[in-house]
Formats: C-alpha cells, sequence, structure tokens
C-alpha cells in the first residue's frame, strides 16, 4: 500500500511539474493576419482585430476577435510557438485540432478553423457572448436544483455526442463550460481531449485539473478511459449545487489524498435533496465500472422532477410571427384576435448588461384600429402566414411550462429570408424551415441532429432522417447545400449547422 501510495504521489508532483513548465507568455498583435491560398491558387491575407483577452491559460491565451472582411466574431485560441518546440506539445496540438475540428453539436463549441503566424499557433473558435459556469456560480452562489438539471442535461447531450464517438474530454469543470446569451451550454477547450481505438482502451497519461480529476487518473497504472467524464461531471454537479468542488483543500497534494479516499460530505446548512445526493454518489464511486452510464444518468430521478410530464402545465396556444429589420417582433394569436408587439434592445446599458425587451399587447377587431406603421407590420405578417406551421408542432422547447403566459417561450419565428429559390424561417427554439419554391420543403431540428424531407407533389410523404445517416437523395443533398449556403446570411449562429452533413 506505502509502495502503491509513493507511485501515485510521483505520478502527482509529474503532473505538478509539467503544469507549471507548459506556462508561457502569449502575445497576440493587435491585428493578427491569416495568410490563406484560396480556388485561385493566389495567397491572400484576412485581418483579424484583437478586441481583448478573454482568458489565459497555461500555454495558450484567448482572445476576442473580430474578421474585418465580414464583421464576425470569433474566440482565438493563441498557442505560443515557444511552447512547441517539443514534438510531443505538437503532436498534442495536432491531436486537439484534428478532435476538435471534427465536432458539430449543439451543446459543443464549434471550431472554425486554425492558421498560424511567426509567432502563434491560432484556433478560431465560436465566440460565447455569455459567461462561464464558474462565473455563474462565483456569482450567484449555488445554484437551484432545478437550474442545474437544465444544465446537466446539456452537458451530458455533449458527452453521450463525444463517448459515441469514443472521446474523452478529460478535463471537464465549470470554466470549461460556456453560455450563450440564449441559456445554451457549450463545452469547450478539448486540449486534453483524446480518442480512444476500442471501448476498451485505457491511457495512462495523468492530465486534468486537481479538483476534477478522476481517481483512476492518478493510478496511471491501470489507465482510464471514458468512465473518468462520469466522476468529473458529478464533480461539477456536486459543484453547482454546493458552490465549491467536493475534495477542495489548500494545496493540491492533499486534494489528490482525498480523491483517492472518495473522502467528501455533504453541507448541512444549505442541504441537497435525497435524489441529488444520490446521483453525484453514484457519480463519484472509486471504481469505474461501478459508476453510471450516461443514459443511465439522464433517466435518474433527479432529472424527473423537473421535467414538463411531472408538472401541472397547459399547452401553449398556437401562435404566429415574425421579427422585422428594426428590432421589433410581432407575434399573433391564431384567432387574430390580438396581437403582441416585441421591441427588442439594439443594445446593452452602459454597464454591459442586455436591456430588457419591451412587450405590448395589441388587441384589435380590425387592422384599421392600429397605427398605420403597425398596421402595415400585421398586413405582412398575414401575408406570410400561409408559409408559417403553428406552435403547435412536436419541435416545442424544452420546456413549454411557461404556456400562453410567456409568449417568448413559444415557438415563433425570429428571423426570415426570402432567396431566389426558397423563403427560410428560423424559430425561436432554433429550428429552421425551408419552403423551397418547387413546392418541397425541409425542416431541421433545433438539435441540428434530424431532417425532416417533404419532396415535391402533393402526394409525396414526408420522411425523417437523422444528419449522419442521410440517404443517397441527390435532389435532398442539394437542397441541403443549398440550405447550407443561406443559413450564415440568416444569422451568425446557424453557421456549420449542416457542416457535418453536406
Amino acid at each position: 500500500m506505502e509502495l502503491e501510495e509513493a507511485e501515485e504521489d510521483a505520478q502527482a508532483r509529474e503532473l505538478k511539474k509539467r503544469s507549471k513548465s507548459k506556462r508561457v507568455n502569449v502575445d497576440c498583435p493587435e491585428v493578427v493576419v491569416e495568410v490563406y491560398t484560396p480556388a485561385t491558387g493566389l495567397s491572400s491575407t484576412r485581418l483579424y482585430i484583437n478586441r481583448g483577452l478573454l482568458g489565459r491559460g497555461g500555454f495558450a491565451a484567448v482572445y476576442d476577435v473580430q474578421r474585418l472582411d465580414d464583421s464576425q466574431v470569433f474566440a482565438a485560441k493563441a498557442i505560443s510557438k515557444a511552447s512547441l518546440i517539443k514534438a510531443r506539445s505538437q503532436q498534442k496540438l495536432q491531436s486537439e485540432i484534428s478532435i476538435h475540428a471534427a465536432l458539430c453539436h449543439p451543446n459543443i463549441v464549434q471550431f472554425v478553423q486554425s492558421f498560424e503566424d511567426a509567432a502563434n499557433v491560432y484556433l478560431l473558435l465560436e465566440r460565447c457572448n455569455g459567461c462561464t459556469i464558474a462565473d455563474l456560480v462565483k456569482r450567484q452562489g449555488p445554484l437551484a436544483e432545478h437550474d442545474a438539471a437544465v444544465l446537466l442535461e446539456q452537458m451530458l447531450s455533449a458527452l453521450v455526442y463525444l463517448h459515441d464517438r469514443l472521446i474523452i474530454h478529460r478535463d471537464l469543470k465549470l470554466s470549461n463550460l460556456f453560455m450563450t446569451d440564449e441559456g445554451r451550454v457549450k463545452l469547450g477547450d478539448f486540449g486534453l481531449a483524446c480518442q480512444l481505438a476500442t471501448p476498451f482502451e485505457r491511457k495512462t497519461t495523468v492530465c486534468g485539473t486537481p479538483n476534477f480529476i478522476a481517481p483512476e487518473v492518478l493510478r496511471s497504472k491501470n489507465g482510464h478511459g471514458l468512465e473518468a467524464d462520469i466522476w468529473s461531471l458529478g464533480v461539477v454537479l456536486y459543484t453547482m449545487l454546493v458552490g465549491r468542488p467536493p475534495f477542495e483543500t489548500p494545496n493540491v497534494k492533499m486534494t489528490y489524498s482525498r480523491i483517492r479516499a472518495n473522502a467528501y460530505c455533504f453541507p448541512t446548512e444549505n442541504p441537497v435533496s435525497a435524489e441529488a445526493t444520490d446521483l453525484i454518489r453514484s457519480m463519484l464511486r472509486l471504481q469505474p465500472e461501478r459508476r453510471p452510464s450516461l443514459d443511465q444518468i439522464r433517466n435518474h430521478a433527479f432529472f424527473a422532477r423537473f421535467r414538463p410530464s411531472n408538472r401541472q402545465t397547459s399547452m401553449p396556444q398556437p401562435q404566429r410571427s415574425t421579427a422585422f429589420n428594426d428590432h421589433t417582433s410581432l407575434v399573433m394569436a391564431e384567432s387574430s384576435s390580438h396581437y403582441l408587439y416585441i421591441v427588442h434592445p439594439k443594445t446593452r446599458g452602459g454597464d454591459g448588461a442586455r436591456r430588457h425587451e419591451e412587450l405590448r399587447v395589441l388587441r384589435s377587431t380590425g387592422q384599421n384600429q392600429l397605427p398605420a406603421a403597425l398596421a402595415k407590420k400585421v398586413s405582412l405578417l398575414h401575408h406570410f402566414k400561409a408559409h408559417m406551421p403553428s406552435g403547435g408542432s412536436s419541435d416545442q422547447p424544452a420546456d413549454a411550462s411557461a404556456g400562453a403566459a410567456d409568449p417568448l417561450a413559444l415557438r415563433y419565428v425570429k428571423q426570415w429570408l426570402q432567396a431566389g429559390r426558397a423563403i427560410v424561417f428560423r424559430f425561436s427554439t432554433r429550428a429552421v424551415q425551408v419552403e423551397f419554391t418547387d413546392g418541397s420543403e425541409i425542416l431541421l431540428s433545433g438539435s441540428a441532429h434530424t431532417v425532416c424531407y417533404h419532396a415535391k407533389g402533393a402526394d409525396s410523404p414526408a420522411a425523417t432522417y437523422c444528419l449522419d445517416k442521410l440517404p443517397a437523395d441527390g435532389q435532398l443533398l442539394k437542397r441541403l447545400k443549398y440550405t447550407r449556403e443561406l443559413l450564415p446570411q440568416l444569422v451568425q449562429g446557424c453557421r456549420g449547422l449542416l457542416a457535418a452533413a453536406v
């Protein structure tokens, strides 16, 4: 036993040593220049304005950059070439790029591209405008169990996607879980991720963040697999509900000792529910094979209390809506007897906070009773009514329990675009519907997993396919390719939605 602990202490010291040795300064110029070769074969450049530092790690820093030619905003992870002298460091970076570039999931930060200049290698990533869950817990303290359940379900969705591809993230922690303005969770930082050849392969590299590292990672002799992410996810859930990690101590060596001994407890001052306690204890089992699978976690009683089927709710009433280019939206009741007029904030307040939307309910028995500007918008909404499915479809938001009392929680059109061959609608659920001029249509789910295709011809049945298992249907693929070209014009957030499909 003493020999085993000595070996584990040596591994911990090596991990700490490697972590310190990686620390180098990363400087990003005010203007980043990307040199690339387009289809013409002639070398060209793109310029990115450095708008400020977002965060800094041991050997990399992340900056807020804006591309000049189209004003798109990204997060640029800059890795100093001074830290890439050793072949092993270069291989790790190539592994990070190859793994992250192949991923496309709504709960994973989207990889855009990579390039380099004389000083740094840059990974261009989706920019999440919100905060991290670490920021959220630091600002608010322990989260309510309902909020934690909502966030955890999205993390599970990302992990299912990764583990299906035999990818271990190996650095699951609150500061690597980003949130968008809409409250969507995005898992990022694949610097320690690895891909297994088979489900039974084990990795022996000691890596991770001390408070979140699994015990089998510290005991590198037998190696670790996908179950290491389950442990880290259990630590994440505990931290969200309690406000601090379960094994946290003043020094790393003591933290590792507590992890090996599985020594933690739940606070008595702000008690955690029995369901949450049971789920966390099952995820933090020392033996990896005894931890629950991702599906078992999803079906745990902890989530059952918060799902709509277990609450007294009324189905939302069908509504139709459209958004206008003056930062307003109009939502119409199915009866067309009243409307909800929404004025969206154009800017943030002086303190950086997003201003609230102005809501106005308009009741009218005729358009002539409305102000002229609003009457014109109502006329346009009626004109497009035939192209808009009502809000009562199966593609509802994940939580429709707010019902008609909260119209913003219902399914309505947020943006639309009329192109040469189609009209494209983007709904509040992130679903995208494309009505082609030849009578065919496609509907992309908000989760970007499935597509429903209705071929031209009134008698043609609709068919639903997974985007990663599309049939060899030339007409469908042609329409998906056309849709992919239109999405960036509709909204920046749709970029990359079909990248893996077409």
